[in-house]
């Protein structure tokens, strides 16, 4: 072993000197008074103060969180060596909201017990405190209350249902009437619907969800027969029979069809393109599994979106030379490039081959 290492001396001569000599570069000690007079002031500054000070010293956010994180460590570590129990950071406790903004919070709790996400961006910036902390106030102001609503016996109280403000007939009715038309709207129209209503965009897809599900509850109790693809086209969620035939036909014709095609006839058909390849895929996995069921050969969807067989060739002679399924991410982008082909295809290519390989493994073990 030792003769190795007068080798690689013997090759490399400077070798051992550079690695022996290698240090970081630390903070300087100007650096670090000024850090410990902010620690002295606060032991868990916010990221925007932390942010702040890293432009003042000049080192990154990354060395100073480090050493924040650090400092209080060393900080704890002596506390317990030393059994001080009554210190903030004996209890891992971190910086507590003002009382003034305690105040504030509780004037704005009073009037609602759920705000939305706007209504609490805005208290974060009208209070100087930080989205998450708004948000964990108001969720454990809910749960204190909730508490003390049930040691007191009393059995009606909104917090007890956890029940939010409802929405208001005026937007209820709105949402009707936009759920007769398309019971599964896209995430842009949801978004334009809440805008409209002023309401969330959460609110509005859980009530769109909500809907269906009693909708369908009521037409499984009622017996009537629930007609096909009349709540959801599988696996997509825009109605798109109308253009099967269409479909069909460039299905039949191209079973990987490029996105700039698939983009073209959702402009001719005026659908979202996204629906078209949700459609091919799950016609491809229909026709597969057709094709499995009767024994026939399925060559052709193992090209997983290589349009020629001569554009496979500088993959097969990769996995040939290196055996290996799972390239890295440079093999891929470099394999994408040599394909001209997106990497997702590339990297689909490989997956189809190992699962083939395991599927040969399961038959000849």
């Amino acid at each position: 072993m030792l003769g190795v290492y007068r080798r690689v001396i013997l090759v490399y001569p400077g070798l051992c000197c550079r690695l022996s000599t290698r240090t970081r570069s630390g903070i300087s000690a100007a650096v670090k008074e000024a850090l410990e007079a902010n620690y002295g002031k606060d032991r868990y500054p916010t990221r925007e103060q932390l942010e702040k000070m890293s432009l003042e010293v000049g080192q990154s956010y990354g060395r100073l969180y480090t050493w924040y994180a650090k400092r209080r460590e060393k900080e704890r570590k002596t506390l317990q060596t030393e059994q001080i129990g009554s210190h903030p950071l004996s209890a891992s406790a971190r910086r507590r909201i003002p009382a003034v903004v305690i105040r504030a919070l509780e004037a704005r709790y009073n009037d609602n017990y759920y705000p939305t996400r706007d209504e609490l961006e805005q208290m974060s910036q009208e209070l100087g405190e930080s989205y998450n902390r708004i948000y964990n106030w108001f969720f454990k102001r809910r749960e204190k209350e909730r508490q003390m609503v049930k040691t007191a016996g009393i059995e009606s109280h909104p917090l007890l249902e956890n029940l939010r403000p409802r929405l208001s007939t005026a937007v209820t009715a709105a949402l009707e009437a936009n759920y007769v038309k398309n019971r599964y709207p896209t995430y842009e129209e949801l978004v334009k619907m809440s805008q409209k209503l002023r309401e969330s965009y959460d609110r509005v897809y859980a009530w769109y969800h909500k809907r269906r599900l009693r909708e369908r509850k009521l037409r499984k109790s009622t017996g009537r027969e629930e007609r096909p693809g009349e709540f959801r086209v599988a696996p997509n969620r825009l109605d798109l029979r109308p253009y099967w035939p269409r479909l069909e036909v460039m299905f039949r014709q191209d079973l990987y069809p490029t996105v700039a095609k698939i983009k073209l006839l959702a402009e001719e058909l005026a659908v979202p393109w996204i629906s078209i390849a949700k459609w091919l895929t799950y016609r491809r996995n229909k026709e597969r599994a057709r094709r499995d069921k009767a024994g026939l050969e399925t060559v052709e969807f193992e090209r997983i979106g290589l349009k020629l067989r001569a554009k496979a060739k500088p993959l097969q002679q990769f996995l040939k030379r290196t055996r290996n399924l799972r390239p890295s991410q440079r093999q891929l982008h470099e394999l994408a490039s040599r394909t001209d082909e997106p990497v997702p295809a590339v990297r689909r290519w490989f997956t189809s081959r190992a699962r083939k390989r395991a599927r040969l493994n399961k038959k000849d073990p």
